[in-house]
């Protein structure tokens, strides 16, 4: 029996190269039964590059090919957000894990293809999968995550604001990066998007379908959340703002290498005081797939497939989040996952 857990990857461009590969590779370096077996990718070269640079032992160009005759323990994929839900199915159905990039699915009918293929009738199960929404691993929301229960014994988190700010972006679909906010206002409120409303505005004549968008959210707990993206706003932030009836704490998420590992904004009505705390101070944050997450997303995904932690139920999970790229990529503008 073998005893390595062995990981191959599918997908080796720029975000691979940039934070999986070399959060593989440090895996692979701390943990022994960790096994890099091979890197895949349509283009020969890439992908042999990428496996000489961050340790597999062999690449390949056919992915199908690959999972017939190397049967891997699990599988992490990173192609682009159209092709994701075709190849996640695709490893799904030969019955090995995987990691799938955001978003699982561009459409509510692609993400019912993947909760299809990872269900297994015969053992009333579904295959093993998490998708890698990777803010929710960033060090301070970690960090937010460990203080809010100190917190939330005065008073619980009910609403939440994000300002979601890139510059330049003129993608023809924005809704495949705005689902980094809707996700993470949904990891930190504790509960899925029941209903809401959907304003845009546009903002570049020379780009008519680049547009400022407004999302007013009712949680299904009854908590709210609004959620503003400006994709081309001469700067690059992402601010989270949590408030109860006795506080306000803002979560600025790092973006770059100079923003550390970010910190906390902690505003207070009693004392009307304002603190600024940040997570111990680390080398780390300076290295990109730490301070943004990338690395600990993959490490948990690791220690799922050494049943150290169950698995997520992240497919079904995520329909809200799809649901919602839906209906803004549609030109909506209200929704409802009531049903």
């Amino acid at each position: 029996m073998n005893s390595k857990l062995r990981i191959a990857a599918i997908g080796t461009g720029n975000m691979a190269r940039c934070v999986h590969g070399p959060s593989w590779k440090r895996l692979a370096e701390e943990f022994p039964d960790v096994e890099l077996v091979c890197a895949v990718d349509r283009d020969a070269e890439r992908a042999a590059a990428y496996a000489r640079d961050f340790g597999y032992a062999e690449s390949a160009t056919d992915a199908e090919e690959m999972l017939n005759r190397i049967r891997p323990d699990g599988v992490t994929i990173a192609v682009n957000a159209e092709a994701n839900a075709t190849i996640s199915t695709l490893v799904l159905r030969h019955g090995i894990p995987v990691l799938s990039k955001k978003p699982p699915a561009m459409n509510l009918a692609e993400l019912r293809t993947l909760l299809t293929a990872a269900r297994r009738p015969e053992a009333d199960s579904i295959v093993p999968h998490q998708v890698a929404f990777n803010r929710r691993y960033t060090p301070i929301v970690s960090f937010f995550e460990t203080l809010r229960k100190e917190w939330e014994s005065e008073a619980p988190f009910r609403f939440c604001r994000c300002d979601f700010y890139r510059d330049h972006r003129y993608d023809e679909d924005f809704s495949t990066t705005m689902v980094h906010g809707y996700d993470l206002v949904k990891f930190l409120l504790h509960a899925p998007y029941l209903r809401g409303s959907i304003a845009r505005q546009g903002v570049c004549p020379e780009h008519p379908h680049v547009r400022n968008t407004v999302i007013w959210g009712e949680m299904a707990d009854g908590g709210a959340a609004l959620l503003n993206f400006c994709p081309s706003a001469g700067v690059n932030l992402e601010r989270y703002t949590m408030v109860s009836e006795k506080r306000s704490v803002t979560i600025d998420v790092p973006c770059c290498p100079g923003d550390g590992g970010g910190r906390l904004i902690v505003e207070t009505i009693d004392s009307a005081s304002r603190e600024i705390i940040t997570p111990e101070s680390s080398p780390e944050y300076a290295w990109r797939p730490f301070q943004s997450g990338f690395y600990q997303e993959n490490r948990a995904f690791l220690e799922h497939l050494r049943g150290d932690s169950p698995f997520p139920d992240d497919f079904l999970d995520a329909a809200d989040l799809v649901g919602l790229m839906e209906h803004c990529r549609d030109g909506k503008t209200t929704f409802d996952f009531s049903s």
